[in-house]
């Protein structure tokens, strides 16, 4: 499995390992090791956890797309750098 995003990796890594019990999803070019016998159960698992990782992922964009990081003292004019407290 190849993907620029690293965290996007990790997760469906993860997501394998848990709900589908596989190990990697990296090639090793031995049927016996790369085909696997899956129960719907699990796929539907898998695929449930992808959709609830996703939507997370996008609530946590949204709230950073809509949170400030700076705006202009009304008083004095100069500009002020917004944190967010995590």
């Amino acid at each position: 499995m190849k993907t620029n995003d690293p965290m996007r990796g990790a997760a469906i890594r993860e997501i394998a390992k848990r709900e589908l019990l596989i190990e990697t999803l990296e090639r090793r070019k031995r049927d016996a090791l790369d085909f696997h016998d899956v129960s719907v159960w699990c796929v539907e698992a898998a695929l449930i956890a992808a959709y609830e990782a996703g939507r997370e992922a996008g609530r946590i964009a949204e709230c950073k797309r809509r949170t400030p990081t700076h705006c202009t003292c009304p008083a004095c004019g100069r500009d002020i750098r917004i944190t967010p407290v995590t």
